[in-house]
């Protein structure tokens, strides 16, 4: 299978300022010459003819492109995946270090990126937790009262927000390898990691399905190796 971009690829990864520039310029011209009802008429039609074209490539080319990512998924992880044209998770299913895996995809709906989530089934793990990005009110919530846990490194005390049954435990386990991890899954601000059921959940919003599924299925394993790793040091 080659890996060369699609022209899909290709034009998803295309810088788009000079055709908004030209449309400005035509724009500003046909409000010029015929007024500003014309101007907004023909800004309404180009919209229009824009969303059109792109939900034709969406339809035509999408499903090929996820599929592709998926093909080098599987030529890397072995799996199976399982789709469906009504639903789409679990849609990836493999196994790491003896551990069973699944990849999810969930639509982040109107004017919001998607989230892509993979989860790891851990027998014997841990006390649950979660690790999410400070939030805009998370400040004023601590000022009124609402407590996370403290793990003593700034720069992830300032970023993430701790909650945890055992607050001891998650501290221990939040050894500067498992931190590192963390901090470098791609669209990290947005990161969630949870502990929950014997199973680490991560989840993180996703843009472009070309390169993310890829990179951030191999993120979110690498999170997983160092919990573990950490956890088995106790």
């Amino acid at each position: 299978m080659s890996d060369k971009p699609t022209a899909y690829e290709r034009l998803m990864e295309s810088d788009v300022t000079v055709p908004l520039a030209v449309a400005a310029l035509v724009l500003c011209g046909v409000g010029f010459w015929g007024g500003p009802s014309l101007m907004l008429k023909t800004f309404g039609y180009g919209v229009g003819v824009l969303l059109i074209a792109w939900m034709a490539m969406l339809l035509i080319f999408g499903s090929h492109v996820e599929n592709r990512s998926l093909r080098k998924l599987q030529k890397t992880y072995g799996g199976r995946s399982q789709r469906s044209f009504f639903n789409f998770r679990p849609f990836y299913r493999f196994s790491h270090r003896g551990h069973a895996v699944s990849l999810q995809k969930y639509s982040g709906g109107r004017n919001r990126p998607g989230l892509l989530q993979v989860t790891v089934e851990w027998q014997n793990s841990p006390r649950p937790f979660t690790i999410r990005p400070q939030g805009v009110f998370d400040s004023l919530r601590k000022i009124i009262g609402s407590q996370d846990v403290q793990i003593g490194r700034k720069r992830f005390d300032d970023a993430y927000l701790i909650h945890a049954d055992d607050p001891e435990e998650i501290r221990r386990l939040l050894d500067w390898e498992v931190q590192r991890q963390i901090l470098d899954v791609p669209e990290q601000k947005r990161l969630v990691i949870r502990l929950h059921g014997e199973a680490l959940l991560v989840r993180a919003q996703y843009y472009s399905l070309t390169s993310d599924l890829e990179e951030f299925t191999a993120a979110a394993l690498r999170v997983f190796d160092a919990f573990e790793r950490s956890a088995g040091e106790f």
